[in-house]
């Protein structure tokens, strides 16, 4: 009996090493999941810093176009023809047309 005992104290001391490699081997690939997923995270930030960066530069560009462009266009009317009562709603819808025609243009629509 004793040789059947040192047989299952073997099988179980393998059975323990085995569950001890396949631990490490878990943990090490959780570890590098997380790392992955850390770099992965750190990526989409800069990706997510740039956009944003590029889209307030595009949307500062086109407000000061737009502005430009209104006080243009409010001095054109003004000195088109002076003796012309144009309502403040007129100017308002002309501008709205404007903008959305250079906005459609810039969008390719």
């Amino acid at each position: 009996m004793t040789k059947e005992m040192e047989e299952l104290k073997k099988s179980q001391d393998e059975t323990t090493k085995n569950i001890h490699s396949i631990q490490r081997l878990y943990d090490k690939r959780l570890k590098e999941l997380q790392d992955i997923r850390q770099k992965v995270n750190e990526d989409l930030g800069q990706i997510e810093k740039r956009a944003l960066s590029a889209m307030n530069a595009w949307m500062s560009n086109l407000t000061d176009t737009i502005k430009i462009d209104a006080q243009r266009q409010h001095a054109e009317l003004n000195q088109s023809d002076s003796s012309k009562d144009i309502s403040e709603d007129e100017i308002i819808e002309y501008g709205v047309r404007y903008l959305l025609r250079k906005l459609f243009k810039l969008f390719g629509i």
